[in-house]
């Protein structure tokens, strides 16, 4: 399951997975996941980030700027 997250006040979006992988080939499912919602978006738009919390530590996951007109699914929880 993706979590994905959308920042009002910045116009960031993360992705992340909730397991522990932490492979090129799990970044790019994550990469394809964001892409399937925002299908403008481009490998150098996006950076690796590591996701920190009482119960998320060791997850990594993307994160990328919205671009001007871009439309955010509800899929992604609003912050």
């Amino acid at each position: 399951m993706y979590i994905k997250m959308y920042y009002k006040k910045t116009r960031k979006c993360t992705v992340y997975k909730d397991n522990y992988g932490r492979s090129l080939s799990k970044l790019l499912e994550m990469f394809r996941e964001a892409k399937s919602d925002f299908p403008e978006l481009k490998e150098e738009d996006v950076d690796v980030i590591d996701i920190v919390g009482p119960t998320n530590s060791r997850l990594i996951g993307i994160k990328f700027n919205l671009k001007k007109g871009d439309k955010v699914p509800s899929s992604y929880e609003k912050i």
